[in-house]
């Protein structure tokens, strides 16, 4: 076991204290029982026949649901455009109502000062006092309540 022959010692160390992988044992005077196998090849990959079969066939459950979904998009595409320029026409016309609105309002303000000044309240008292004898009340005689909601009117209540 003495490692004198320096080949010897190189076998079984070859850079490391591990022994080679390709001899099994020079010291019993015989080669390793095993014999050296070469390393696989790696195999060629083959197209197997139903692989391609498949895949060059035509899909027609693909292309259908492909179809599907397609015009699934392109009908909620256009539901989008057309409810959005819907809207858009909608907040135009409200735009215009809105503005006619205004201009009937102010219509409207400019009718009641023309009858606020028609109406000559002067004459109207000259007329109730002189024609109807018609005339102020006392102090006294004037009753101010007040009511608590304004929804309704107690009937049959005094109001004092």
């Amino acid at each position: 076991m003495a490692l004198n022959n320096t080949t010897d010692r190189f076998n079984y160390i070859y850079g490391n204290t591990a022994r080679k992988l390709d001899r099994f044992s020079d010291y019993y005077g015989e080669t390793s029982p095993r014999k050296e196998q070469p390393l696989p090849q790696p195999r060629k990959k083959r197209k197997q026949k139903k692989y391609v079969k498949t895949h060059e066939a035509f899909d027609w459950k693909y292309t259908v649901m492909v179809v599907m979904a397609v015009s699934v998009i392109f009908a909620a595409a256009l539901f989008y455009v057309r409810e959005s320029s819907r809207m858009n026409t909608m907040a135009n016309t409200v735009k215009e109502l809105k503005e006619e609105k205004q201009s009937l309002q102010s219509r409207q303000v400019l009718i009641r000062a023309e009858l606020d000044k028609a109406v000559n309240l002067d004459a109207v008292r000259s007329y109730a006092e002189d024609k109807l004898d018609m005339v102020y009340p006392e102090h006294d005689n004037v009753i101010y309540y007040h009511q608590d909601s304004s929804d309704y009117f107690r009937q049959h209540e005094s109001v004092d």
